[in-house]
């Protein structure tokens, strides 16, 4: 079903109505959507890294297993500061591809014209950061701030200097 979703095969109203159907599930439509948009929020410490990473020359570039309607409808409008933190935004609904399968990965990399070698892929999921890695590209499964500026100093990027 969410792959489905990410791929943008099914709409945002769809997963609404999915959920909605859960035996217990006693919440409107409306109310459901809200639940749901809820869970977003944008780290404000994890934005001050990618900007330093950015301002440091990094390429800096999000690639999301999401459907694009809902960076238009919540994500954009909320943050409106959230496009500049990315040199490039790949969302899967929009290519066609999702994580883990690799070819997202590879279209990403010639989007932004970088070897694997070049690339760190940071991602909050195991399977999405192995298969990073059987193509070659660093990769760290983020777990918080702390631990992903461990890791950038591990991998010699040190973004406090």
């Amino acid at each position: 079903m969410f792959e489905k979703f990410d791929l943008g095969l099914l709409s945002e109203n769809d997963i609404v109505e999915y959920f909605s159907k859960y035996e217990g599930v006693l919440k409107t439509k409306e109310a459901l959507r809200i639940e749901i948009d809820s869970f977003l929020s944008l780290d404000i410490k994890l934005a001050s890294i990618i900007r330093r990473l950015k301002e440091k020359g990094y390429k800096t570039v999000l690639l999301s297993n999401a459907n694009n309607s809902f960076f238009e409808r919540k994500i954009y409008p909320t943050y409106p500061e959230f496009k500049d933190l990315f040199d490039d935004i790949v969302i899967s609904s929009v290519v066609g591809m999702v994580k883990p399968y690799k070819d997202i990965y590879v279209y990403t990399l010639n989007r932004v014209g970088i070897s694997p070698e070049e690339a760190v892929f940071v991602d909050d999921s195991k399977v999405n950061v192995e298969s990073a890695i059987s193509l070659g590209i660093k990769g760290h499964i983020y777990s918080d701030v702390n631990n992903f500026l461990t890791y950038l100093k591990s991998i010699g990027i040190d973004i406090e200097s």
